[in-house]
Parts: structure tokens; C-alpha cells; sequence
């Protein structure tokens, strides 16, 4: 299995957060992750 562990910078705007989750998990999937992680506060 693979596994991604995703590092992001969050920002007050939580809508701005939303966005870069979804680009970097679609990232993860585009590169084989089966599972992803987020940072506890994104």
C-alpha cells in the first residue's frame, strides 16, 4: 500500500485551504497513493 503524508501551509481562508488539499491529494492519487494524510489543522 501506498501511503502519502501531505505537507501544506494553511491560511485563515479556509476555502483557500479546501483548494490546495484537493490539489495535492489528487497529486497523491495521480502518484499512486492508496491512503493520504493532512496535516491536523488544514
Amino acid at each position: 500500500m501506498k501511503v502519502a503524508a501531505i505537507q501544506m501551509v494553511s491560511t485563515a481562508v479556509v476555502q483557500d485551504n479546501l483548494q490546495q488539499a484537493r490539489t495535492l491529494l489528487q497529486q497523491a492519487a495521480d502518484q499512486g497513493a492508496e491512503l493520504a494524510v493532512l496535516p491536523e489543522y488544514f
